[in-house]
């Protein structure tokens, strides 16, 4: 069960970009990524992880990581960091 909840619609995140995410296309890795690089996107979703549920999906993602290795050569979003995708700024 998805953990971030969008309000109804697409909603735009990044600046100038168009208004495309929607709960269909959204991951939950992919949402957190996001709130991180962008946290004003915080009023576009009706629901957010607490605390435990983020320490709780990452856990998952590190068991999965250790059961299927291979699977976890492709890092999770949630754990890029915006300097990594956009260092000269």
């Amino acid at each position: 069960m998805k953990k971030f909840i969008l309000k109804p619609g697409n909603h735009q995140f990044v600046p100038g970009s168009h208004a495309m995410h929607n709960n269909q296309n959204l991951t939950d890795d992919d949402a957190a990524w996001y709130l991180k690089a962008y946290p004003h996107i915080a009023n576009l979703f009706e629901k957010i992880p607490t605390d435990e549920e983020l320490i709780e999906m990452k856990l998952k993602r590190d068991m999965e990581s250790i059961t299927n290795p291979k699977k976890s050569l492709k890092p999770s979003l949630a754990d890029i960091q915006a300097d990594d995708l956009y260092p000269n700024y």
